[in-house]
């Protein structure tokens, strides 16, 4: 249980909104506050981690974790008008996976294990040009409706190459980048790119989807009896389909390198750096 009290949290969130500069007392509060995400965080951490090395190996990418600094918090208490003690990310975990259906699936496998209190689902249609999907999750170490919450974000690779470069660009020329500002051309622009990396997303789950399904029905004729023109026509045919999708995983991997210079050059020309 918090040591904070809801009107406690609400006051700390609203002098760290309001002061120009906080109080050296303040911020010692608030860290104090994070510090109690602590614990949960790193137990949902733990989770994730071995559930996506359970399910996906060796196919998911990386896994980080923070607890919100309070210049971010400030921030956020400037843009939106929740009070400190409703805010739901001060404690966060992100898991990179290859497709959409590992969102899915993971997601799921984490709903096994933990109280989901929100989900946020930015997959089909994005938020400012963002994808992901966040679950807000309470772990029980700490009693249920007791313990801190804790946002795990779930986001393909291409989903979070598009966030890193949104992130990069809102550091390098504005911060209200990251909640759908900056100028119309440089929305449009981040936008398109959003979009191409959902279609992309899409396409690779339905080639995985297809390849599975074939190969069930490869699996199934060897079982019948040898000698069935019929059943040896329809292996043909299926194996014929299944090196057509070996060729559009080939083609997928040539979307995904394209998309990647897209935003590698999209950077370099916005943010001043080399891609």
């Amino acid at each position: 249980m918090s040591r904070f009290t809801k009107p406690e949290l609400d006051a700390l969130g609203a002098r760290l909104r309001d002061a120009d500069r906080p109080s050296d007392g303040d911020l010692a509060l608030y860290a104090d506050y994070r510090e109690e995400f602590a614990a949960p965080l790193a137990e949902v951490t733990a989770v994730l981690t071995a559930v996506a090395a359970e399910s996906l190996p060796p196919l998911f990418g990386e896994t980080a974790t923070r607890l919100k600094a309070v210049d971010s918090v400030i921030r956020k208490l400037r843009r939106k008008a929740d009070p400190l003690s409703a805010m739901q990310d001060i404690a966060g975990c992100r898991l990179t996976v290859r497709t959409l259906m590992d969102i899915t699936h993971i997601g799921h496998l984490l709903g096994d294990r933990f109280e989901i209190v929100q989900e946020k689902a930015y997959t089909k249609k994005s938020k400012a040009g963002y994808r992901a999907h966040h679950l807000i999750v309470r772990a029980p170490s700490g009693g249920l409706g007791d313990s801190p919450l804790v946002e795990v974000q779930l986001r393909t690779e291409i989903q979070h190459a598009w966030a890193n470069l949104s992130e990069f660009l809102a550091y390098s020329i504005d911060r209200s980048i990251k909640a759908g500002g900056g100028t119309p051309e440089l929305r449009t622009r981040l936008e398109d790119l959003s979009e191409q990396g959902k279609l992309i997303d899409e396409g690779l789950d339905w080639v995985e989807a297809s390849r599975g399904a074939f190969a069930d029905m490869h699996a199934f004729p060897e079982r019948r009896e040898a000698g069935d023109w019929i059943i040896h026509h329809q292996m043909h045919i299926v194996e014929d389909i299944q090196s057509l999708l070996r060729v559009a995983l080939r083609l997928h991997g040539d979307l995904v390198d394209a998309f990647h210079w897209q935003l590698d050059e999209f950077k370099a020309s916005e943010g001043g750096g080399p891609p």
